[in-house]
């Protein structure tokens, strides 16, 4: 009876040897979108470069399989707003690993315009439209940015009381000595 009883506790480890599921777990999680997550390692014996997932943010648990360190070595998630996370260095052993990645908040971003040339009126509207088409840009490419505040200066009327050379002398040292406001 032991050996009937040692042979099938055998067979049950054998059966358990390399199949190590890791877990990586994303906290900070929202429920405002799916989570994305890319991973670069030696999955089930196979070296991976961008293995993609898409995780339930209901559920932010992925039990990809078993992971060891290959070429690369590193994962990446991203969620519709937050901050995407990567994971350089995840050292992925041959017992069951556990990994935890923070997404962070979004981030806000100021954004300053100066319009020098042209009209203004022209420029301003050349300005917000692409404040707008940067902001889907940030928000369909889950980047986790948003445009905290838009300030647009008119410097139009500026250029004709400055020297020629003052746009070329502007762009070339941090402070020409002008102010623009």
């Amino acid at each position: 009876m032991n050996s009937l009883l040692s042979s099938a506790m055998m067979g049950v480890l054998l059966l358990n040897v390399g199949c190590a599921t890791d877990t990586i777990n994303f906290t900070s999680a929202n429920t405002s979108g799916d989570i994305g997550m890319l991973l670069d390692g030696e999955l089930d014996g196979t070296d991976v470069n961008d293995d993609g997932y898409v995780i339930d943010p209901g559920s932010p648990l992925v039990q990809p399989g078993d992971i060891r360190s290959g070429t690369s070595n590193e994962f990446t998630g991203f969620q519709k707003d937050r901050v995407p996370s990567l994971r350089e260095s995840a050292n992925w052993s041959d017992d069951v690993d556990v990994r935890i990645m923070d997404l962070p908040d979004s981030y806000g971003v100021p954004m300053y315009v100066w319009i020098v040339n042209g009209s203004y009126s022209d420029g301003y509207d050349q300005a917000v439209d692409g404040c707008i088409k940067l902001d889907e840009v940030w928000e369909e490419e889950r980047m986790g940015l948003y445009i905290s505040e838009f300030n647009v200066t008119d410097s139009t009327c500026i250029k004709s009381m400055c020297p020629s050379d003052f746009l070329v002398h502007w762009h070339a040292h941090e402070k020409p000595g002008y102010a623009l406001s």
